[in-house]
């Protein structure tokens, strides 16, 4: 079984539907069940969903809410602040990088 780590536990790891975004493919296939692990978080969640686009093609509401940055409404805003944060994990990242975008469902069988 494959494994997608998260370095922190971002509280997006709470919700039933969650997205990742990576700058690299991990591979993952539809309904691939895969486990999920974070610093205390380790549970099954099926991918449920997936795209490969550059940065600038991706809803700027999508990497908002994988950022945890909802309270962000504009775009204008969203653009510099989205690039701050995706930097903290990909220094090199610019909206035209390509990256993948995971959006995974927590098994019932999740053991929180």
């Amino acid at each position: 079984m494959k494994h997608v780590h998260f370095s922190e536990d971002f509280n997006k790891l709470q919700n039933h539907k969650f997205t990742t975004i990576r700058d690299h493919n991990k591979k993952l296939q539809l309904e691939e069940t895969v486990r999920v692990i974070s610093p205390s978080h380790d549970f099954l969640a099926e991918v449920v969903g997936m795209e490969k686009a550059k940065l600038e093609h991706i809803d700027y509401r999508v990497l908002l809410t994988d950022l945890g940055l909802e309270t962000v409404k504009n775009m204008r805003e969203a653009e510099q602040v989205i690039l701050e944060n995706m930097r903290k994990f990909y220094p090199d990242i610019t909206w035209d990088t390509i990256v993948f975008v995971y959006i995974f469902r927590a098994k019932k069988s999740r053991g929180e």
